[in-house]
């Protein structure tokens, strides 16, 4: 890359930067925060698939450009080219970067992006582009598209926070209104206060093992995902039940959070009372915690449609329905796919 002006700096040589430059995107998103980076490297890791951390700090002219999560992982040992998380994205430039400069170093980490993925032996290099405060195309989805990529439309569910509380509820589903209403009642919620993580973050990770029946990644990843709570990278709800004398932990959800958005990390909620709504009031109370910290969006996450391709099964459409009775706001993900057809970049 530097033969076309830009300077290279890896995230981990540079992690106190990384942190300052955060807040100078154009939007910051959570998976541009070291807390899920590094979780997502050691839930890789944690799950014997190899993940070479590779996201960078973009610069030019010794000016910060953007910040660019990227790695390469290893699946059935065969590597190829991602993101922390996720398929590989676009580099995230900060506010001061004008358009054709974007598009240069959109096109030059595309090219990179596909060598890298030449030499790994990919069939194909997929990317996404989603920004929900932005709806016009970006320059790397243009160029990708140029050079030959396939796209298709993906839906993402999201609170737009910047609306009032008593709207936001308002353009909840119905039937969730009064599910709301009648867990207030029953339950007992609330976003733990820090001082108080370590002890309710271990009863709610055991609540995880339970529901589970299982193992389903590392210790480690637990205590990075606990320590973005007390970093104040992110929160915890819980649910109790409404007894004063036995304090019983029923239900419980974690979000991360970035300067723009939050998302939903992992939940646990008690298999016995899957028909009580329980994780409704979850979602209510983070959407008031995001609210308090001026976040611009909750990414609620990926909704499925009966029609999409693949088709989706059952639960991914029970899930997805779940999902959409919160939204009052939904964009479209793209899903970049260049096919190297056996041919090799020159």
């Amino acid at each position: 890359m530097e033969s076309s002006g830009i300077e290279v700096f890896f995230r981990s040589d540079s992690r106190q930067i990384w942190s300052d430059c955060n807040s100078s995107l154009m939007f910051s998103r959570v998976e541009t925060t070291h807390s899920a980076i590094d979780y997502f490297l050691e839930y890789e890791d944690g799950n014997n698939r190899q993940c070479i951390d590779l996201s960078s700090l973009l610069t030019v002219n010794k000016e910060p450009v953007a910040l660019w999560p990227l790695t390469i992982n290893s699946l059935n040992d065969c590597p190829y080219v991602a993101r922390p998380g996720g398929f590989a994205s676009r580099p995230h430039f900060f506010k001061s970067v004008p358009q054709n400069l974007q598009t240069k170093i959109s096109k030059v980490c595309y090219n990179a992006c596909l060598n890298l993925s030449s030499d790994c032996n990919q069939e194909e290099f997929v990317s996404v582009c989603f920004d929900p405060s932005d709806s016009q195309i970006s320059s790397w989805q243009i160029y990708a598209m140029q050079l030959g990529a396939s796209c298709s439309i993906k839906h993402e569910a999201l609170v737009r926070l910047e609306s009032p509380l008593e709207e936001i509820k308002g353009n909840f589903r119905k039937s969730y209104k009064s599910l709301i209403n009648r867990s207030e009642k029953i339950w007992k919620s609330y976003v733990v206060p820090v001082n108080d993580i370590p002890v309710e973050w271990d009863k709610f990770k055991q609540l995880h093992l339970q529901v589970s029946s299982r193992k389903t990644r590392s210790g480690y990843s637990w205590h990075l995902q606990k320590k973005a709570a007390l970093n104040n990278e992110g929160f915890l709800v819980v649910v109790y039940k409404n007894d004063e004398n036995i304090r019983t932990l029923i239900g419980g959800g974690f979000f991360m959070t970035s300067v723009s958005e939050g998302v939903y990390a992992v939940g646990a909620y008690d298999r016995r009372l899957f028909d009580k709504p329980v994780s409704h009031i979850v979602q209510l109370r983070a959407i008031e915690e995001l609210k308090k910290r001026s976040c611009n969006w909750y990414h609620v996450g990926r909704c499925h449609f009966p029609g999409d391709s693949p088709t989706p099964d059952k639960k991914l459409l029970s899930i997805s329905q779940f999902k959409a009775g919160f939204a009052n706001y939904f964009a479209c993900s793209y899903e970049l796919t260049y096919k190297f057809n056996g041919h090799a970049l020159s």
